[in-house]
């Protein structure tokens, strides 16, 4: 059998969807032995990272002996997921092919399992925010074809895949309610603990210091709301737990020193950019609790990071937030800036609380392995593949 899989992702950074992506590439060669995997690239997207930055990863895929990369070059995305895409589908004779970004290709959708992580994207789809762009007529252009794709892929091309694979429970219950999904075609998978998290140090409590927050600037991550609550503890208390706020977007890092400024907390803060795997393993090893009060979230891999390290997590009442700690670490609703304050507070003040709340964090995170994740993601490629195989 020939399987195919959108493999752009290698060339980005790797956060969210591409770790996702990422952990699927490298395991399901060494799981399916006896398939042959196509893995597909865009070496010329405008988006990628410099090629030594990326050149590890595909070097890395091409040490498994089943395992072909194929670049197909072009910097329009819309024409490569569905006209270059099916053609190489076509060419290389593909059997099934994996889309596990939110996308699909819709000529060749009857052979085809998605990665839907989501429905965020369809939820902000609107007609009102693409005719509020300048009015350039190149950019109105452009964000009208981009609003019609993502309808078209939404509407219509998850009707016609074979499986949708999704994140948590959470997303399956809402992409099942809003788009009107079949439930036999949509399937739940965890995600696993990255590979850089798995059995690290889990550093005492007592050589621990402060606050931890990510530094994600859109709305559905809440993030004034998160720093509003570390504003309200006792100055003691923040005296004592500086937060740092470490991964913020280049073109963010202004917004934040100014909520910073704002809510009158900047000697206590620190802010830092983008940070490479080590550092950010230790700034979840090195923190004592970690500030994740999302206002919405697809399934929250920085949560279970978090556990992974013993880092207890304050989170909102976002569901799938709560399903990944089976509603066992403190939590208020994501604008409830005193209920998380007050939580904030109990946890950095009492110590023996801190330590029975680390101690969980850990038990709750061993269940999200990659090994697990993936043998499902094979036992749906073996179903969707099976009558090939006994014909």
């Amino acid at each position: 059998m020939k399987i195919g899989i959108d493999a752009r992702s290698v060339c980005m950074l790797q956060r969210g969807m591409p770790v996702y992506a990422w952990n699927l590439l490298i395991r399901l060669p060494q799981q399916l032995p006896a398939c042959e995997f196509y893995f597909f690239i865009n070496t010329q997207f405008e988006h990628n990272l410099p090629k030594e930055e990326y050149q590890a990863k595909l070097e890395l895929l091409c040490t498994h002996n089943n395992v072909n990369i194929i670049d197909i070059k072009d910097d329009a995305y819309m024409y490569w997921e569905q006209w270059l895409l099916y053609k190489a589908c076509k060419t290389y004779q593909i059997d099934l092919l994996h889309m596990p970004a939110n996308r699909i290709c819709l000529l060749y959708a009857n052979k085809q399992i998605v990665t839907l992580h989501d429905t965020i994207e369809w939820d902000n789809l609107s007609l009102g925010d693409v005719l509020k762009v300048d009015k350039n007529i190149k950019h109105i252009l452009y964000a009208m074809r981009t609003y019609l794709y993502t309808l078209v892929q939404y509407t219509v091309g998850v009707r016609l895949v074979k499986k949708i694979v999704t994140i948590s429970k959470y997303a399956q219950s809402m992409i099942f309610n809003t788009l009107s999904i079949n439930p036999c075609d949509l399937n739940y998978i965890y995600h696993g603990i990255p590979d850089a998290f798995r059995k690290v140090e889990c550093i005492p409590l007592e050589q621990r210091r402060g606050v931890l927050m990510l530094g994600g600037a859109s709305p559905h991550k809440n993030p004034y709301n998160t720093l509003k609550s570390y504003a309200q503890l006792p100055s003691t208390v923040k005296e004592q737990n500086p937060l740092s706020i470490i991964g913020i977007a280049p073109q963010s890092l202004s917004q934040f020193d100014a909520w910073i400024s704002e809510l009158s907390i900047k000697e206590y803060v620190s802010l830092q950019s983008w940070v490479d795997e080590t550092e950010l393993v230790k700034a979840f090893q090195y923190s004592k609790v970690f500030l994740f009060a999302s206002k919405e979230e697809g399934f929250g891999f920085p949560q279970i990071q978090a556990m992974s390290t013993g880092t207890p997590v304050l989170i909102s009442t976002c569901p799938v937030l709560m399903e990944i700690s089976e509603g066992l670490m403190p939590c208020a609703e994501w604008n409830d800036t005193q209920g998380l304050s007050i939580h904030l507070s109990e946890m950095l003040t009492n110590k023996s609380h801190l330590q029975a709340l680390s101690k969980l964090a850990l038990e709750l995170s061993t269940k999200f392995t990659w090994e697990h994740s993936v043998s499902q993601v094979v036992d749906i490629y073996q179903e969707v593949l099976e009558p090939n195989v006994s014909s």
